[in-house]
């Protein structure tokens, strides 16, 4: 009965060549179709999760939409609220740090120029490595004592100072206010 079946169906793929040809070119067509796009997306998830595997992926900013119109200032987190959450949570986060930033002008000598400013906390280099090419970074004195030191990348440092090692020199500030001198200790 194999056989007959068998005997069967290679007289019909004789009879009806042109239909057998192109059916079998449609089958393989449309494996190899779902097999290219198969594999086209996992190398591009492949490609996408080694691009951002250390970006974060374990890391949140939880923040205040633009789009709210109605703000009061208990929607914003305390620094009381953020000492209580590494409390509760311990180990599990490796840094909690209000957001500040402004801009403003940067004075040495005659050179003005706009910077973006933004506050962080001496243990972010933990968590967003930099790169530290003359000085160092932020520490826990500089924080907890109020210092005005700053961190700050090379092209600024050569648009402000017109070196690149500027660790040591002072610039004058107008910040919130209030105008002071800050000291560069790391680029």
């Amino acid at each position: 009965m194999l056989i007959e079946n068998m005997m069967m169906a290679f007289s019909a793929i004789r009879a009806n060549k042109m239909r057998s040809i192109l059916t079998m070119l449609g089958i393989i067509i449309g494996i190899g179709s779902v097999i290219s796009i198969v594999s086209i997306g996992d190398t591009m998830r492949g490609l996408f999760a080694d691009l951002y595997k250390n970006v974060g992926i374990t890391q949140a900013y939880i923040s205040i939409g633009y789009w709210v119109e109605d703000v009061r200032q208990s929607d914003y987190f305390t620094l009381d609220e953020m000492e209580r959450a590494k409390e509760a949570f311990g180990d599990q986060i490796a840094y909690i740090d209000s957001s500040a930033s402004a801009s403003a002008k940067a004075s040495y000598k005659r050179t003005n120029i706009d910077f973006d400013y933004q506050g962080i906390d001496y243990n972010y280099q933990n968590v967003q490595p930099v790169n530290i090419v003359y000085g160092r970074y932020l520490n826990e004195g500089d924080v907890l004592g109020h210092r005005k030191n700053v961190v700050m990348d090379t092209d600024s440092a050569k648009k402000l100072f017109g070196v690149e090692n500027a660790v040591g020199k002072t610039f004058r500030t107008t910040l919130y206010g209030s105008t002071d001198d800050y000291t560069v200790v790391g680029v």
